[in-house]
């Protein structure tokens, strides 16, 4: 709360753009906690390669547009390119 506070109110972040991380406790990365989320939501997840540094997230989402094609069109969603929903190379950090 401390640090939303400050943001909020410091000037530092509106007015010269300044970023600031705040973190809780021990720090991850989503290569170490997509196999867990993975298994809670009974995604396959090929452990194998997922920490190797060859294997890249958004590599592989990119590959796979086709996929959310084809979601949009069987739940009548508003046609949206999956580039435009989110940037996957968050999660090869």
């Amino acid at each position: 709360a401390e640090q939303h506070i400050f943001a909020a109110t410091s000037g530092r972040v509106r007015e010269k753009g300044e970023a600031f991380n705040a973190i809780n406790g021990v720090g991850f990365t989503w290569k170490e906690i997509w196999p867990d989320i993975g298994r809670k939501l009974g995604v396959q997840v090929n452990e194998t390669n997922m920490f190797d540094e060859s294997f890249s997230i958004a590599k592989e989402m990119g590959e796979r547009k086709h996929v959310w094609d084809e979601i949009v069109v069987k739940e009548r969603l508003v046609r949206t390119d999956i580039e435009d929903l989110a940037n996957w190379v968050f999660l090869d950090v």
